[in-house]
């Protein structure tokens, strides 16, 4: 089992609020840190036993109700059947015999942590066939979401999801915070995110926040808006970062909607910072379609991409490798 606790903060603690001072740089089948210097007054962490990173993220995930997820569940591992999984009608949960035995060590100050893996096909194998080792199990029963009765909450194991990507992009990872999952991205001509599968839930509430009421807030201040004749609207702000310009707009195709978000760095109080009005520094896709609800953060752009390649994100449903 190589899945570690992952500490990506971009793209589940606000990132949009963040993206003009930290870019989140993926490396394939390594830890990607955190600068906590700058994070630290997100959260506070302390370790025990096995060396580990946190992040925080909103709990979220797949949403839908329907099957038997125990269908899937094959104890076979060290360390298995001391739990099951279970599907009726009020979600998808992930239920310990005695979850007591895993309530060990130090105080974990985290609001929620996620397990990290190198493929879907090492996520879904260790949660189904019991391969999970003891101090992820300790991780799951101390930090995950939690329904009620206790019970862990998780996504449809039965009906995993994976990105459809435009070409030449990878996932570099998988990441599990119990309803919600997310995927590290990479190209080869430099640009990176992440791509996350939400609840519509836990997607409406960050379109509310991030979206919706991003320019409401105490930190931003609109200088201009204006709506351009292919229905764009642009519209300029400072913050204590800078000044920057976001263009917003909506592509459809296949019946998948896709609203885009764009950032772009105009003046930026930090000279290392790359500005420009023509390249965007991060761009924010919100996605939904009959598989369900999505977002991903994008980054490190050499050139601004085309719409072309931005509707080609997508998802679709994962199959066994």
């Amino acid at each position: 089992m190589t899945s570690k606790l992952f500490s990506r903060a971009l793209g589940d603690v606000g990132d949009r609020y963040l993206e003009e001072v930290l870019s989140y740089t993926p490396k394939k089948k390594k830890i990607a840190w955190v600068r906590w210097g700058i994070l630290a007054a997100c959260f506070c962490v302390v370790v025990t036993g096995a060396t580990a990173g946190y992040r925080m993220i909103s709990p979220g995930g797949d949403g839908s109700i329907g099957g038997d997820i125990s269908s899937v569940y094959d104890p076979s591992g060290e360390n298995s059947g001391d739990y099951k999984l279970i599907a009726d009608e009020n979600g998808f949960r992930l239920l310990f015999d005695d979850p007591n035995c895993y309530q060990i060590g130090g105080e974990m100050q985290v609001i929620v942590a996620t397990l990290s893996f190198e493929t879907m096909k090492e996520f879904k194998d260790a949660v189904t066939k019991g391969l999970l080792e003891d101090w992820e199990k300790a991780v799951i029963v101390r930090l995950f979401p939690k329904d009620a009765t206790g019970a862990v909450k998780i996504c449809d194991f039965d009906h995993l999801y994976v990105p459809k990507l435009p070409a030449g992009g990878e996932t570099t990872d998988v990441c599990w915070g119990g309803e919600t999952y997310s995927f590290g991205l990479a190209w080869e001509n430099g640009i990176t995110g992440t791509f996350h599968y939400q609840t519509k839930e836990s997607f409406d509430r960050r379109y509310q926040e991030e979206y919706l009421d991003f320019f409401q807030k105490d930190t931003v201040t609109v200088t201009k808006t204006e709506t351009l004749a292919d229905g764009k609207t642009v519209t300029y702000y400072t913050t204590r970062a800078g000044e920057l310009m976001n263009v917003r707009y909506t592509l459809t195709s296949e019946g998948q909607i896709i609203t885009v978000d764009k950032t772009f760095r105009l003046r930026m109080e930090n000279p290392e910072l790359t500005e420009s009005s023509e390249v965007p520094s991060g761009i924010r896709l919100y996605g939904t379609s009959s598989d369900g609800v999505w977002y991903a953060s994008l980054y490190h752009f050499s050139a601004e991409p085309t719409d072309e390649w931005l509707i080609s994100f997508a998802l679709e449903e994962y199959t066994e490798e």
